[in-house]
């Protein structure tokens, strides 16, 4: 840690990784990894049959509602543009290095230059191929020898759009559900861990911690639009979205050589100002499900976490993960069985086994939720 402050001071320099004896062939296999990531065969056979099914339903819908007349179908305003580019500092660029500060201080016809681009964009209902394009800086993961984290950089040009338009999607969506605490305003990990702790002082409890493989990687455009659809979001937005989700790519820069671009199948794209509240869509769906009773859900990003109180919280805790699970097929969520968890507060031991898909959940007596 005492290291970690000097090198934020300037005292030191931080630690470098040795040279990769091959970085041309390194650059290109991190990219077919992180690219492998979002491709559908990571889903088992039974999730990839159920959403089959649902497939023809969701884009009726999602036909039907795009051709609904709605207030956010107007052109974007000089008044939108000025609010987002307040709220935007530099941070490092995309491909094409344009930065924030420079739309900021661009000529006095800057920004309708670029308000013109936008509304193009808007109009056509498309994005410019090169805002799907990411810039991938893979860094090593601290507790994962030769792992390594993907930081996607996208263009400014597209996240400045983004966010105008993430805007009118919160205008046409409304509030979210109020045990969803992760990438809100107003809400911190906080609220979520004070929530579960005040659970946990109820006499005896069943909770489990369910990790999910994957997630942002996996999420489909079609379930999310269709989720969108049902709250009632329409119109041009919700075309211009579904390209927003098509045709996106990234390639990888390591040790300062450059991958070819790889496609990206599926997911949120990573980096972008409209990923997670998209995400949050698809998670706000799982934990509306009805519950049990004495039962309280909570999710923070893709963490999700249930405790049940009260006689047979053990078996309440069963019928909770089988409808979990049974969500998960149909919202295309993959649990990670090996790194959920289960644990009991007030009594000495576990009651009962708790299975994912006839797989026994691990009892734990300790467990790290949201860093804690």
């Amino acid at each position: 840690m005492w290291r970690q402050l000097q090198v934020i001071a300037g005292n030191l320099q931080p630690i470098r990784p040795p040279p990769h004896p091959d970085t041309a062939r390194e650059a290109q296999r991190l990219a077919s990894s992180f690219a492998t990531r979002t491709c559908t065969f990571n889903l088992p056979n039974e999730t990839n049959d159920r959403l089959t099914e649902l497939l023809p339903a969701r884009y009726d819908q999602i036909d039907r509602t795009c051709e609904e007349q709605s207030n956010s179908n107007t052109p974007l305003s000089h008044l939108e543009l000025r609010r987002v580019l307040k709220m935007s500092g530099d941070t490092s660029s995309g491909a094409d290095r344009i930065t924030y500060s420079m739309i900021n201080n661009a000529a006095s016809d800057g920004p309708s230059s670029v308000l013109t681009l936008f509304n193009a964009s808007w109009e056509a209902c498309k994005l410019p191929s090169k805002w799907k394009e990411a810039t991938i800086i893979p860094i090593p993961k601290p507790k994962d020898l030769g792992g390594m984290r993907p930081i996607f950089l996208l263009s400014y040009m597209g996240k400045t759009m983004e966010r105008i338009v993430l805007n009118r999607l919160r205008w046409a969506v409304g509030p979210l559900h109020q045990d969803l605490f992760g990438y809100r305003r107003g809400t911190e990990t906080a609220e979520c861990l004070s929530n579960l702790l005040c659970g946990t002082i109820c006499g005896d409890i069943a909770a489990a911690f369910l990790d999910f493989e994957k997630a942002f990687e996996l999420a489909i455009c079609p379930v999310v639009l269709s989720l969108l659809a049902l709250k009632g979001v329409c119109g041009r937005i919700l075309i211009w979205l579904k390209d927003f989700f098509s045709c996106r790519a990234g390639r990888v820069v390591f040790q300062g050589q450059m991958s070819h671009l790889h496609q990206h199948e599926n997911g949120t794209p990573q980096g972008g100002i409209l990923s997670t509240f998209l995400f949050n869509i698809l998670m706000e769906d799982l934990i509306c499900n009805p519950l049990p009773p004495s039962t309280k859900l909570l999710c923070h990003a893709d963490d999700l976490a249930f405790y049940c109180t009260g006689p047979a919280h053990v078996q309440r805790a069963q019928i909770l993960l089988i409808d979990i699970t049974t969500k998960c097929r149909e919202l295309r969520l993959k649990l990670n069985v090996a790194k959920s968890k289960a644990m009991v507060f007030g009594c000495d031991a576990q009651c009962a086994q708790l299975y994912i898909l006839d797989t026994p959940l691990s009892w734990v007596t300790l467990h790290q939720y949201l860093g804690l």
